[in-house]
């Protein structure tokens, strides 16, 4: 430039200057007058193609947070075992054992039309008990 570096550093800041005020003062009308519309056209597709990635990033989210949901909630259910190690706790408690007793779940018709869904909650119960997750 002109040997002082100095100098031509605050032109430069000057020209900057310049233009960004000359480019936020146009209208409207002005800007899109001077736009080229394959440029318009390019910036459409970008934000096209960032709205589709970013649509695409969030449901893969919400996928992953369901199949982890989902995972988490299944409990392997043997109704045979089940009945098993309910019958061997009632043994293990001698004379106590004798006398347990359900909390009312509003089942109609008796016990033995709802045994698989106490055997169910037993089962999810035991599981939880054990700590591992399956009985």
């Amino acid at each position: 430039m002109s040997g002082n570096e100095r100098g031509d550093e605050d032109k430069l800041a000057a020209l900057d200057h310049f233009m960004l005020e000359q480019i936020l003062s146009a209208s409207d009308e002005e800007i899109l007058g001077q736009a080229e519309p394959r440029d318009a056209e390019r910036v459409e597709e970008a934000f096209r193609k960032a709205k589709l990635a970013a649509g695409k990033a969030k449901m893969a989210k919400a996928r992953a947070a369901m199949a982890a949901t989902q995972a988490a909630t299944v409990v392997p259910f043997d109704p045979v075992r089940t009945r098993q190690r309910l019958n061997d706790l009632v043994k293990s408690q001698g004379e106590h054992g004798k006398r347990l007793t359900l909390a009312a779940r509003g089942a109609k018709g008796g016990v033995d039309g709802d045994e698989e869904g106490i055997l169910e909650d037993l089962n999810e119960l035991l599981a939880d008990d054990d700590g591992k997750g399956s009985p």
